[in-house]
This record gives structure tokens, C-alpha cells and sequence, in this order.
């Protein structure tokens, strides 16, 4: 991943927000950013009642097909959304300064939404001398350090 895009890693504080925005544009492209989002539980939920919805069509229209298991389905996509999670917190991992791995707890690493919840607890500007430098630092942004003009475009 770090070969694919120029990306400073998370150093804390000081350029916790420039790192979301780039790690954010990041993940988007890799269909990942949905994982730092939410638990899944909600998501899982509404996956699963889909496939199953599909699956009792499809047992109606051909009666040699067995019937839908509803916990092997929810099972299945659960399996799914944590494999995809464990992605994207590897990507994540991926783009943080080794001094501040050690913040993160090994339930951190195989889950990108509890990682990036502790990260934010512990790196999220919280005042407004923080926004302003931060806020100077997307101003000096420069087209020149990214891949192409839509990862710049994502980026800002």
C-alpha cells in the first residue's frame, strides 16, 4: 500500500488530521473506509436478511436446491465483514509511526473500526489552536506529492 501512495505516517496530535483525510482517500479507493465506520452489526444483519431473501427465492423457483440456513448465511457474512475489517486495519496499520503502534491493543489490529475509534480517542484535535495548524497544513498542500490529480482532488 505504501508503494501505491505518498502518505506521512501518523506521528499524533500534529498531523492526526492531514493522516485521516489521506488514510480515508485511501481506503475509499480499496473499499475499506466502511469498516472504520461501524461495528457491522448493522450491516451483517441487513446482508444476511438479503442473501436469505435471495436464497428462499431462488428454493421457491427450483425446489431441488436445499433449503436456506439462516444462521450459516448471518455466520458467512459475519466472516466476510471481518476478514474485510482485518484488511483494512492492516492498511491502516500500515500508515501509523512505529512509536505509536504500541498505543494499540492487539483487538485494535484485527479490527479497523475499533482501531480507528482508539485512534481518534486518542489523536482527535480538541481545540482550536489544533484546527488552525491543521487547517494551515491542508492550505500548503501542493499537487506535486501525490499519484495523480484524483488522489490529490480526494485528498483536499
Amino acid at each position: 500500500m505504501s508503494s501505491d501512495y505518498k502518505i506521512l505516517p501518523l506521528k499524533g496530535k500534529d498531523n492526526y488530521t492531514t493522516w485521516l483525510i489521506d488514510i480515508r482517500a485511501i481506503l475509499q479507493s480499496k473499499n475499506g473506509w466502511q469498516y472504520t465506520l461501524s461495528d457491522g452489526s448493522t450491516e451483517i444483519t441487513a446482508a444476511a436478511a438479503s442473501q436469505l431473501l435471495q436464497q428462499q427465492q431462488a428454493y421457491a423457483a427450483a425446489t431441488t436446491l436445499p433449503v436456506p440456513d439462516q444462521v450459516a448465511i448471518e455466520r458467512r457474512v459475519r466472516r466476510n465483514w471481518q476478514t474485510n475489517s482485518e484488511k483494512a486495519a492492516d492498511s491502516i496499520t500500515l500508515t501509523i509511526h512505529a512509536n505509536f503502534k504500541a498505543k494499540l491493543t492487539d483487538k485494535d489490529f484485527n479490527d479497523a473500526f475499533k482501531m480507528m475509534s482508539h485512534l481518534k480517542q486518542l489523536y482527535k484535535p480538541s481545540t482550536e489552536a489544533e484546527f488552525f495548524m491543521l487547517m494551515r497544513d491542508l492550505m500548503a498542500t501542493r499537487y506535486d506529492i501525490f499519484p495523480s490529480m484524483e488522489t490529490y482532488l480526494t485528498h483536499i
